[in-house]
């Protein structure tokens, strides 16, 4: 069941949450990209559909902010380089086993 209007639930709670607990170390939120049982066509997506404005009360909090609906590397990258935002993978990454390589594994345990 999807809420009229979700922002009107979520924005008051991140407010709540982020000025009750100010060393949180991220706030995790997921852009509603599902339709039933699959991803929604880009497209279709209301236009409410955003975390533009929860983005904004976690950072301006000082609080990282956690994203996660369907990205892949080079979204996710992007996403990243404009924000500076974490991005968080599930089923793509799981279901894709080259999505990681291991030359950039390796890379990383090098000071």
């Amino acid at each position: 069941m999807r809420e009229d209007d979700p922002l009107a639930v979520f924005e008051p709670f991140s407010r709540e949450i982020v000025s009750h607990q100010p060393k949180l170390a991220y706030v995790h939120a997921v852009e509603g990209r599902v339709s039933g049982s699959s991803d929604a066509a880009e497209k279709s997506r209301e236009p409410t559909d955003t975390l533009d404005s929860i983005r904004e009360i976690v950072t301006k909090a000082g609080v990282t902010f956690m994203v996660a609906g369907g990205y892949k590397a080079d979204s996710a990258l992007e996403r990243t380089e404009d924000t500076d935002d974490l991005v968080a993978f599930g089923r793509y990454f799981i279901g894709e086993s080259t999505f990681v390589k291991r030359e950039t594994i390796a890379d990383s345990s090098q000071p």
